[in-house]
């Protein structure tokens, strides 16, 4: 019984990582995107936390854990080590561009690694969001909710 509340926690609580990530390297894009726009258009916002380098660090801190667990989960049980792959390029992308901003070394490829960075993470855990909704389809004994 034990193991069956545990996977359905599992499979109740793993779409709702993925999309979580999503958003967050979602945010992630339109920060990088948006800023110099905003930034021109209001300059008044290049006071505000939008506009400072903070935002990426706290992005950051949360894309990493939700990412790690979500695809850690899920490539256990699609057993597709390339989505785990695919999430670590990304995030890995995202810390070093973190570390590009903090030493202040070549900024004008921050933006470009952390859009590249972002891209790959929200690919990677749009595999494992259906991979694992595929899975759940094919296996007759599954209690995965199909309407997530």
């Amino acid at each position: 019984m034990k193991y069956f509340t545990q996977q359905r926690w599992i499979n109740e609580t793993l779409p709702w990582l993925d999309r979580i990530s999503i958003g967050l390297s979602t945010l992630c894009v339109v920060h990088c995107l948006a800023t110099p726009l905003l930034l021109v258009l209001v300059p008044a916002l290049g006071t505000t936390f939008f506009a400072g380098e903070e935002l990426h660090f706290y992005l950051v801190v949360g894309v990493v854990p939700a990412s790690c667990f979500s695809l850690g989960l899920g490539c256990k049980r699609h057993q597709r080590i390339w989505v785990a792959l695919l999430g670590i390029a990304g995030l890995s992308m995202l810390v070093f561009a973190l570390n590009l901003e903090r030493v202040d070394i070549a900024p004008h490829w921050e933006s470009s690694i952390t859009l590249l960075g972002s891209l790959l993470i929200s690919a990677a855990h749009f595999c494992n969001f259906r991979l694992c909704r595929w899975l759940a389809c094919t296996s007759s004994h599954s209690d995965y909710d199909q309407t997530l």
